[in-house]
């Protein structure tokens, strides 16, 4: 299972010294739901072939434009030719 750690914790969850078990199961705490979002993401992520940015964006497209010099095609070309699928709900 995925962990997400509170930012204030990412240095002690980092440091090579703080070894005890005790410790740091103390910092695996619930995340609170009120502290993250969620968007619907293409179905190139599913796919760990798939190193890009891309997978970052929202599905359906973005509000913020890609830099003008950014193609896609070298890195995506199996989901540049083919249309996004509807999600099932």
């Amino acid at each position: 299972m995925p962990v997400i750690l509170n930012p204030d914790h990412y240095e002690a969850w980092l440091d090579p010294n703080r070894t005890e078990p005790q410790f740091l199961k103390s910092l695996l705490i619930p995340y609170p739901a009120k502290a993250m979002t969620s968007q619907r993401v293409s179905r190139l992520v599913n796919n760990a072939k798939h190193d890009t940015p891309a997978c970052l964006l929202p599905a359906g497209g973005c509000s913020v434009r890609p830099a003008a010099n950014w193609n896609p095609l070298p890195i995506l070309p199996s989901i540049a030719t083919r249309p996004e699928p509807e999600p099932p709900f």
